[in-house]
């Protein structure tokens, strides 16, 4: 049955739309990228400062120098996602991936989605 279901054709049109659709990421100067402070619910924490990733009083798995750490020898595997702001960008998801890529890299610019 599994194998069935990999037995399928996209419409041509189906197949544009899609190649349309995706955009990209595209790298962006950190000095750009806004943290909103925001509560999800009591189990998702967000970091709005540097400082407070590097006192991970929250104890947020992975710490943020171990994923630093993992950012610098394989890369960004998942860019960060943010929206245009009036002065710069806000982040929507990828805050931790935001701190560890500056822990990393300084200020060099991040790859991120723009949605």
């Amino acid at each position: 049955q599994n194998v069935e279901s990999t037995e399928f054709k996209l419409a041509q049109e189906d197949i544009d739309l899609i190649d349309k659709s995706y955009k990209p990421p595209v790298e962006i100067p950190v000095e750009q990228i806004r943290i909103v402070p925001k509560t999800v619910d009591d189990s998702h924490k967000v970091y709005t400062t540097l400082k407070e990733v590097l006192e991970n009083y929250n104890k947020i798995h992975p710490n943020p120098y171990v994923l630093a750490r993992e950012i610098r020898k394989n890369g960004l595997l998942k860019p960060i996602e943010v929206k245009k702001i009036e002065n710069g960008y806000q982040i929507i998801h990828g805050s931790a991936r935001y701190f560890s890529w500056i822990i990393a890299f300084g200020s060099k610019p991040i790859p991120a989605f723009v949605i």
